[in-house]
């Protein structure tokens, strides 16, 4: 096929970890997440405090606040100043780790879980994680005419994630599904999965776009640095395995041999 995978030997072109929580942070709090970036400044060497703003309603107006509306840790790309391959932002109700330059599962979760072990103890006292997900764009690009794109050597012919139509189609399309699960392992959650795909003209070809989001949500907050790390340890993992799973049932098998999906040696 002239189907190739957006880093050659995997597809990732974006992944993000982030928990969440429902009480807003306060000045006060950014204040002790920005004393911590010597801890943080051998991977994330660049911090930027980002203003909030505020909307008017009635008038539709919206302007500058004085209040921090997020922290962001960042590392440009090699050769690309001003790019971004790693980034830890800090918003008013949620933690978020992006990786822009993906190489393999371990040492990528590795370097995110150290952010989150430096941070973790000024974000949970007092605000509670009540969502814990992990996010992959997967993009693959299709280097021929866009006539002779046969989707069922890209994707399972009987995928559940997919309607049966699109396989006729020629021209641009877009899938987009999403559902709840709950799941008891490896700690009760309620799980939300979304996957969507999107054919879209890009750069002068055609191109392939695979969102895929895995979001638990947990009845009872983790209410301490411990716990939220503990969770992390043990879910993060868990949910990176379960994309693998899914990516395995949307994908035909000449795709996943051709990234090397469930290789002991893979990428992702």
């Amino acid at each position: 096929m002239s189907l190739f995978p957006f880093a050659g030997a995997h597809a990732v072109q974006s992944a993000a970890f982030a928990f969440e929580w429902p009480q807003h942070l306060t000045d006060a709090d950014f204040a002790s997440v920005l004393a911590l970036h010597d801890k943080l400044s051998k991977s994330l060497p660049t911090v930027v405090q980002n203003k909030g703003l505020t909307i008017d309603i009635a008038s539709g107006t919206t302007s500058a606040a004085q209040a921090i509306g997020s922290v962001t840790f960042s590392r440009s790309a090699l050769g690309a100043a001003g790019a971004p391959s790693r980034i830890l932002e800090i918003a008013r109700d949620r933690c978020v780790g992006l990786i822009n330059e993906y190489t393999r599962w371990e040492p990528v979760w590795k370097e995110v879980l150290g952010w989150f072990e430096v941070v973790a103890p000024a974000l949970v006292a007092g605000h509670p994680v009540k969502h814990i997900g992990l996010q992959y764009n997967d993009l693959f690009h299709w280097r021929a005419s866009p006539e002779s794109l046969d989707l069922k050597r890209v994707f399972r012919a009987q995928s559940p994630f997919l309607p049966p139509n699109v396989f006729e189609l020629k021209d641009l399309w877009h899938s987009h599904h999403g559902y709840f699960k709950q799941r008891e392992e490896p700690m009760a959650h309620r799980l939300l999965e979304n996957i969507n795909v999107n054919l879209v003209d890009e750069l002068g070809q055609r191109s392939i776009l695979i969102s895929t989001v895995h979001k638990a949500e947990f009845s009872t907050p983790i209410f301490t640095p411990e716990d939220l790390l503990a969770t992390l340890r043990e879910l993060i993992p868990d949910l990176h395995m379960r994309n693998k799973e899914i990516l395995g049932k949307l994908l035909a098998d000449e795709t996943v041999e051709l990234i090397k999906l469930f290789d002991k040696e893979a990428k992702k």
